[in-house]
């Protein structure tokens, strides 16, 4: 978020090239690896509820996203 551009109707984000874990052809394509992002996963909701009372209220894959340059991080947008 570029909060220096924002306003209270227009939120500024930048574009970030990702892959969908629909996308299962890309995904093996490179590699990832599959049980990582489950465990992964798993752990991040677990995280946004208990630890700062939250949580994905959509979490289906079209909405789970992986990076396209092989970086690992757990953290959540």
């Amino acid at each position: 978020v570029f909060k220096e551009h924002c306003t209270p109707a227009v939120l500024v984000m930048e574009w970030v090239d990702v892959i969908r874990l629909t996308d299962r052809k890309k995904l093996e394509e490179l590699g990832v690896d599959t049980q990582w992002l489950l465990e992964c996963g798993v752990k991040i909701s677990l995280v946004q509820l208990l630890q700062h009372g939250f949580m994905h209220a959509d979490p289906h894959p079209g909405n789970l996203l992986v990076s396209q340059n092989g970086t690992r991080s757990t953290r959540s947008a």
